[in-house]
């Protein structure tokens, strides 16, 4: 082919490239009014009435032959809103995704910058509701990089603003509460004065009330009531100008004053108190209005009359609240804690433990709830919507053909270099080629274990946090409830203490044990000198509790006081594990017993149980990381198969041994020794 021939087909390639550049340059971002108008509806009328509102979002956006990009942006950033609303925060954060991606072309368009930040606002404070605060900070500051490139207009400061209030949010919820005091007075102060719209005055009180609750926060309710007064002075000084907003405004007012109510009853000003929480209540419990925060408004006012001890009245607001908590966790995790102190302070202990068990079980269930959320697959989700998304988009034709020619272009060069270069170089290129195949065969074999390696070590954390993080979360909860009840005798206030202290210790040391498979090598600073008798009598203490559950009873029996060299939580750790699992595997009404024995220079100590034992087929593989023997215990409790490895481990670093005996449906007797230190 002649050179000659070639110069005008590039060229007239190029400038069919030129041209389609161009026209895509000159796309806008498109919002039909109708869509714009429906959606502010939408917001007015409330997010209450989930099959109504996507019904009229589907008969408005059917009539539009192809829907602009700013219509969908707002179709998908309000369904963000509303999902989270409903508490679907999965399926709001694809929606905010969606909105995202919509208008990832649309760089060059003035309202990019502003739609892009409202959308990453808006899945900011969806991930902040599920407890994902650095995925959250990220989001905030993406979205403040690209609004402060531009602050020509009242929109973009007020933007900047929110941002900035998204921030203070997030250490407000990580409970930084002195930097976020910091950021919500600097956002009030930096709010522009752009008229009395409603936006503008929502922002304006939320922040000053924000300030109020982050003073509570930080123990001064002396100052939070001084920024609660200024939030109902600024709602009273503009309620005039949103007349039309008069249940919002109303609401909002409604809200100030409960929070301020707090804060004045842990000043111990209760007549200010009552005062406020009564009107908080009267004003939200009206129809349309912030119910849930009247809720919380006749938890606190039920609190406050059995710190005063009108028992009577706690009781009417009790049977008040209880058909309305069913749907709120927070709601009902405050009602039944109010309900366990009002059948204390009433003298009915055995019911009240009982309120305390369902508080405990309501709030672990939800904090698992929301461990999972933070755990699911958003990409895979998000890649399904793509594929529709990319069939609804207008630039869709124009994109594809831009990229055709750039391909084309890009492999016609590509192959004349290609073949200038094999025919100038055939056998170096020969060589390269074979090369490169054997680095393909090496990384495929590099990247396989590297996969593999990442799964086992996946499964041990996970593993790991549900065996030990859970439980001891619940146990650190329910003694610091009890640690909260007045009259109890000192001893045994000093021996929940030290279950409290004992949970926070294990959580501590959690990432500590995930180490243990990776460093077999003992250290002297890991070592210490540990009183076995006392350690023993301290876990069986603890599990006393567990097995009680199963109303099985724990026996031990020691010689006296025995001593060995070696790391403290970790021979915590072999004798929790082999406690558990005799209670896991032991049936209910049964008995185990713990037993330590001085033979010459060991310590050894046992753990018997009746339970349903080991079968033949098992005894191999009990010692290996994730063994097949694992089986679920008598009462339904799930195995992970890791406690015995971990212990095998530990042993062996300190120079101990692990056996046992088992025979199957007749129980199990598990053994591990230790060099005793001489002490002089």
């Amino acid at each position: 082919m002649s050179k000659y021939f070639l110069r005008p087909v590039l060229l007239l390639l190029l400038a069919n490239l030129l041209a389609g550049c161009k026209k895509d340059t000159e796309q806008k971002i498109i919002t039909h009014p109708e869509a714009t108008e429906l959606i502010a509806k939408l917001t007015n009328v409330g997010v209450n009435h989930t099959e109504e509102r996507l019904y009229a979002i589907d008969s408005v956006y059917t009539q539009f032959k192809q829907p602009g990009v700013g219509d969908l942006w707002e179709k998908y950033n309000f369904l963000a809103l509303c999902s989270k609303h409903d508490r679907k925060f999965h399926q709001a954060v694809v929606y905010a995704d969606s909105a995202i991606w919509v208008i990832r072309n649309y760089t060059h368009d003035p309202e990019y910058s502003i739609l892009f930040t409202r959308a990453n606002i808006t899945k900011g404070g969806i991930l902040l509701r599920i407890n994902s605060y650095d995925e959250a900070s990220q989001v905030f500051y993406k979205a403040k990089t690209v609004i402060s490139a531009d602050l020509s207009t009242c929109k973009h400061r007020y933007l900047l603003a929110l941002v900035n209030n998204s921030l203070a949010d997030v250490n407000y919820r990580q409970q930084h509460y002195k930097e976020a005091i910091k950021l919500y007075k600097r956002t009030v102060e930096s709010l522009p004065d752009c008229g009395n719209g409603i936006d503008y005055f929502a922002t304006m009180q939320g922040n000053l009330d924000n300030v109020g609750l982050s003073f509570m926060g930080n123990n001064q309710p002396d100052s939070a009531i001084v920024y609660y007064n200024k939030a109902l002075a600024f709602i009273e000084k503009n309620a005039a100008h949103h007349i039309e907003k008069n249940g919002y405004v109303e609401g909002a007012k409604g809200v100030v004053l409960g929070n301020r109510a707090k804060a004045y009853r842990q000043e111990n000003m209760y007549d200010n108190a009552a005062r406020d929480y009564k009107e908080s209540i009267r004003i939200n419990s009206r129809k349309g209005y912030e119910n849930g925060d009247a809720i919380y408004a006749k938890i606190g006012l039920g609190g406050l009359y059995l710190e005063t001890h009108k028992t009577d009245s706690t009781k009417i607001i009790l049977n008040e609240l209880e058909p309305d908590v069913k749907t709120d966790t927070v709601a009902l995790l405050r009602y039944l804690k109010l309900k366990s102190d009002y059948l204390k302070a009433t003298g009915d202990f055995k019911l009240a433990t009982r309120q305390l068990e369902t508080y405990v079980q309501v709030k672990e269930e939800d904090d698992l709830r929301m461990h999972d959320l933070n755990k699911l697959d958003l990409n895979k989700e998000f890649k399904l919507l793509d594929q529709k998304y990319k069939l609804e988009s207008l630039e869709k034709e124009n994109r594809l053909k831009t990229t055709y020619l750039i391909n084309a272009i890009v492999f016609c060069f590509m192959c004349m270099v290609v073949i200038v270069f094999f025919i100038r170089t055939r056998n170096r290129a020969w060589t390269m080629m074979d090369n490169m195949e054997q680095v393909k065969i090496q990384l495929r074999l590099a990247a396989h274990a590297i996969e593999q390696k990442s799964r086992d070590f996946g499964q041990v954390l996970n593993a790991l946090e549900h065996d030990l993080k859970n439980p001891l979360t619940a146990i650190s909860s329910m003694a610091e409830i009890l640690l909260l009840e007045y009259g109890r005798p000192e001893d045994e206030s000093e021996m929940i203490d030290l279950i409290r202290l004992t949970s926070v210790d294990l959580v501590e040391n959690i990432n500590s044990l995930l180490e243990i498979g990776n460093s077999p090598d003992v250290t002297d600073a890991e070592q210490e000198i540990i009183n076995v008798e006392e350690l023993l009598f301290s876990s069986v203490s603890i599990m006393k509790y567990r097995a009680r559950e199963k109303d099985q009873t724990i026996y031990l029996s020691t010689p006296g006081e025995v001593y060995v060299k070696i790391n403290h939580v970790k021979l915590w750790r072999v004798i929790n594990n082999l406690l558990v699992n005799a209670i896991k595997f032991s049936k209910s009404h049964s008995e185990i017993y713990v037993d330590m024995q001085r033979k010459q220079d060991t310590v050894e100590i046992s753990v018997k149980d009746t339970g349903i034992g080991i079968p033949q087929k098992f005894k191999n593989k009990l010692f290996t990381m994730f063994t097949e023997a694992k089986r679920t215990g008598t009462a339904g409790e799930q195995s992970f198969g890791l406690g015995l490895y971990t212990s095998k481990q530990i042993l062996d670093g300190y120079g101990g041994k692990i056996w046992f005996e088992s025979v199957e449906n007749s129980g199990s007797i598990f053994y591990f020794s230790l060099p005793v230190q001489k002490m002089f």
